[in-house]
């Protein structure tokens, strides 16, 4: 398996409100989308989702070829798998970073990978 990091990261807050502020305000992101509770953000070419939570956390987002495959690899190597939207995975890895695993929709050409 091979990943690919895509340019999405979520930011759980639990001061949603003034998290929004400094990040819009302070950092100078571009709000491209405000929900209640949850906010898409852009700063150069990565998007920022920043969401309302009891917990902090933030989650990197991952994408391969084979959804299934890579999952079954992840579940065998000791990771907490579990569905999240239907079109992607959460995971946790065994040294506690989380992230989202998705399917890349046109695998990338062969000269693109080292």
């Amino acid at each position: 398996m091979r990943v690919r990091f895509t340019p999405h990261i979520a930011f759980q807050v639990h001061n949603y409100g003034s998290a929004l502020a400094f990040y819009r305000d302070v950092l100078g992101m571009e709000v491209l989308e405000l929900a209640e509770g949850e906010s898409r953000l852009r700063a150069g070419d990565a998007t920022f989702y920043l969401e309302d939570a009891p917990n902090e956390h933030v989650f990197l987002a991952f994408e391969v070829d084979d959804l299934d495959a890579a999952r079954n690899e992840l579940a065998q190597a000791g990771c907490s798998v579990s569905a999240f939207d239907g079109e992607g995975y959460m995971v946790s890895d065994p040294f506690g970073l989380k992230f989202y695993l998705s399917e890349h929709a046109t695998p990338p050409l062969a000269s693109s990978t080292p």
